[in-house]
């Protein structure tokens, strides 16, 4: 059986289509956590979703990396990366954008993700419906 789920980690336009299986205790997720999280973020890559700073939040915990770790990769601070999560849905800027996108492919090893400059950094309008289906 599958159920929906609108929202998720404070990204309000993600849909999950996500299996259930009945307890004793009522419905529950029928998938890892880890599973669902990665095709999000998958999701959020290939339809080149805008990178905001909730969307920031979202991939620095799903790669397991602190405030310090994250910022480092970027030659910024913790608290440059902190105020952009502070305001999850101001868009952080094109070059941030392709440096956090750039970064989120190679570590997740995401297949069939735009390299190329253009391709990762464009114009794209306010954030779309995702529904993003977990098996």
């Amino acid at each position: 059986m599958k159920k929906d789920i609108k929202g998720y980690a404070g990204l309000e336009y993600i849909t999950l289509s996500v299996p259930v299986r009945q307890t004793k205790h009522g419905e529950v997720i029928d998938a890892k956590l880890e599973s669902i999280e990665r095709a999000i973020a998958e999701k959020i890559i290939l339809e080149h979703v805008p990178v905001r700073g909730g969307e920031v939040k979202f991939f620095r915990k799903l790669l397991g990396m602190s405030l310090n770790d994250f910022s480092s990769k970027f030659g910024l601070t913790s608290t440059g990366v902190l105020k952009w999560e502070k305001e999850p849905q101001k868009y952080i800027g094109r070059m941030n954008e392709l440096g956090v996108r750039m970064l989120v492919i190679e570590l997740l090893r995401i297949q069939g993700a735009e390299t190329g400059f253009s391709g990762l950094v464009q114009d794209r309008p306010a954030p779309i419906h995702l529904t993003v289906k977990v098996a």
